[in-house]
């Protein structure tokens, strides 16, 4: 029997990935530092389970590329296609140490954004780690986003972040649920520095 068969590719935004530009990435790293001495908290606002998440004010340099990135996101998955955005003024910068971690958690807003700036460990040292050496699911240290296939399962997306990691920035889809998993390998400060981007809301005029 000869069948005509076609596939329907159904919508779905995905997770674009960038390298920030050295001068991008420095002025963030200098901020990381000033962000950490002034220590305005921000845990009330937030799902981890990190002592330190402070205020980040995000300089324009970040916000103009942001902005460029966003554009990319909409024209690539279509996803609100025209509508005018914002990229928030504040964001959050997480210095994560060994053993904390982010629950499972969602944001609010359109899309949402991390930029890794400092990661104190290699992923071979957090592999061999004797605790975890023999596990058939190393998920140790990393990022992983979770949700539903089409066939109702849950699927894992686990990034594998380490120190080649720094000065890359991702962008999704706020409601797209991860977790961040403890490291154990290093007694230094993992840094993320993270926000969200809304849609303007149309007037009824």
């Amino acid at each position: 029997m000869n069948l005509d068969i076609s596939e329907l590719n159904l919508y779905n935004p995905g997770v674009i990935k960038t390298r920030l530009p050295n001068s991008v990435f420095e002025e963030i790293q200098a901020l990381a530092v000033k962000t950490y001495e002034e220590a305005v908290p921000y845990n009330n606002q937030l799902a981890g389970h990190i002592e330190k998440e402070y205020v980040f004010n995000i300089p324009w340099s970040l916000k103009k590329l942001l902005g460029t990135m966003f554009q990319e996101y909409q024209n690539r998955f279509q996803y609100h296609v025209n509508d005018e955005f914002i990229v928030r003024d504040q964001g959050w910068m997480n210095y994560q140490k060994k053993h904390e971690f982010n629950p499972l958690h969602f944001h609010y807003g359109a899309a949402s954004w991390v930029i890794w700036v400092q990661i104190p460990y290699k992923l071979e040292q957090e592999r061999a780690n004797p605790s975890l050496s023999k596990a058939n699911h190393q998920v140790a240290s990393q990022f992983e986003f979770v949700y539903n296939k089409l066939d109702g399962g849950i699927q894992n997306f686990p990034l594998p972040i380490d120190k080649d990691w720094e000065g890359t920035l991702i962008m999704f889809p706020s409601y797209l649920k991860h977790s961040v998993y403890p490291f154990y390998t290093s007694d230094e400060l993992r840094i993320s520095v993270s926000g969200n981007i809304d849609i303007k809301e149309k007037s009824n005029k």
